[in-house]
């Protein structure tokens, strides 16, 4: 009940005063189940009748703030636990994002590497200082790179200076920049690239943070494009020069009748035989030239079987043998001692061996070396012939020209024999090289497809 504005909590039982002797265990479990049993759980007054009331009252003010503030610590305690679980539970969520977005980002760089690595084209990025962080497998290989050793390091150091220049100029500009360009590069052939630079930028705040080089090998089809275009210049000049010949031809036939009857007529009048006979010589010339601008025109004849080449070399250097001890040219061979096997014509690879080696000797007035090797490449399949002189060469500016029919640097010449050679060669399916320099010297190489189970193994 409520006593002076303040909550109390009363118990009260009837006064009965402690006995001289002790109370029996019987006594006290009365006692317990009793009077005061009854007194402490009596829902109504005391009864004052018939001796004395022990009233015993308790504040409940402390009590009540005592479990106020258990009430408090527990709702604090579950606000907590829940905030705990809570927090717990969008901490799992979140790692769980992390790990997925960790793999994802993973394999995604994973597959943008293999790209980067895999792709035909070259590519290397530069950061704002101009050094190389990042070179794929074809920049290294077409710019004869060691793997990995190009990183950090300059692009004044690894790259060529056309290359360089171009990244100049796109970082200048601040806008990509493409461009067809030739480079050198040392101890490997000239290469034709389409270039494209684009400059890297952060867009806020606009600032300079890299380059990056793509560039892609056009010599090849540079090659084929040029071999194209030459192929449907020689088919038109030789639809042209087939029909030319075969007028020539009859009216050839009657002059050189002509000429032989003088001849034989003025058997006793020296001069004008003399000169039936220049006529005769002259109209045997032209139908030689005739005769080789239509097997130049016409598609060659190929019959091809397995052939030795090492057996072919050998027989067209015994043909020219007497012709090179009288030019006083000295024959050197690097001929291999197994069999060099490959399916062509051996006719007609004699004749453009014959071609080549008769040009070497008339290049080397003077005397000087012929050298002929042959060798199989177990890498590409293929068999090569490679014959050098030590004449007088050819001018650079005359090299792209030689296989074109009628073109020759020489005054006696048709311009017929190397054109002939290549359309030979080519309908072998293989390829003649050359390479001069004037006054040291020319080098031909004829590459053919090499014969699968020989004994050179290709």
């Amino acid at each position: 009940h409520t006593e002076g504005g303040k909550e109390v909590f009363e118990v009260y039982r009837r006064f009965m005063p402690i006995r001289s002797r002790p109370l029996g265990r019987r006594h006290m479990m009365r006692m317990m189940e009793g009077d005061w049993c009854r007194a402490m759980f009596d829902r109504g007054g005391p009864d004052f009748t018939g001796g004395h009331i022990i009233f015993v009252g308790l504040d409940m003010a402390p009590v009540e703030i005592a479990r106020t503030q258990d009430q408090r610590h527990m709702v604090i305690m579950a606000l907590t636990l829940l905030l705990l679980g809570f927090a717990g539970f969008i901490t799992l969520f979140l790692a769980q994002a992390y790990r997925t977005t960790k793999t994802s980002l993973y394999r995604i760089k994973a597959f943008s590497d293999h790209l980067v690595e895999t792709m035909p084209i070259g590519m290397v990025a530069l950061d704002s200082d101009g050094k190389v962080r990042a070179m794929n497998r074809a920049a290294e290989k077409m710019l004869g790179r060691e793997n990995g050793q190009s990183l950090g390091r300059g692009a004044e150091e690894i790259l060529p200076v056309e290359l360089v220049n171009v990244a100049i100029k796109a970082t200048e500009k601040m806008r990509a920049i493409e461009t067809e360009l030739s480079i050198e590069l040392a101890h490997a052939e000239p290469l034709s690239l389409e270039v494209i630079a684009a400059p890297l930028s952060t867009e806020e705040p606009p600032s300079f943070s890299g380059l990056v080089v793509l560039f892609r090998d056009l010599t090849e089809i540079k090659k084929l494009k040029e071999e194209v275009a030459r192929n449907q210049r020689l088919a038109s000049i030789g639809r042209l020069a087939a029909g030319v010949a075969h007028e020539i031809r009859n009216p050839l036939s009657s002059i050189k009748g002509f000429a032989t009857y003088f001849r034989e007529r003025y058997k006793d009048v020296p001069q004008d035989q003399q000169t039936a006979e220049i006529m005769v010589q002259e109209v045997d010339r032209l139908n030689r030239v005739i005769s080789q601008l239509l097997e130049f025109a016409r598609p060659p004849q190929i019959q091809k079987r397995k052939s030795n080449l090492v057996e072919l070399v050998k027989e067209s250097l015994r043909m020219v043998e007497q012709d090179a001890q009288r030019k006083s040219v000295r024959i050197s061979f690097d001929l291999p001692d197994q069999e060099v096997l490959a399916e062509v014509d051996p006719d007609r690879i004699k004749q453009v061996l014959l071609n080549l080696y008769l040009n070497a000797l008339e290049a080397m007035d003077e005397g000087g070396t012929l050298s002929v090797s042959v060798s199989a490449n177990t890498g590409s399949g293929t068999a090569k012939i490679e014959i050098s002189d030590t004449g007088r060469g050819i001018a650079e500016e005359d090299l792209p020209h030689i296989f074109d029919p009628y073109f020759t640097t020489k005054p006696s010449g048709t311009g017929l024999g190397l054109a002939i050679a290549h359309k030979i060669i080519e309908s072998h399916g293989g390829e003649i090289l050359v390479e001069s320099k004037a006054g040291a010297g020319t080098t031909f190489v004829i590459k053919l497809p090499g014969l699968q189970g020989g004994r050179n193994e290709f």
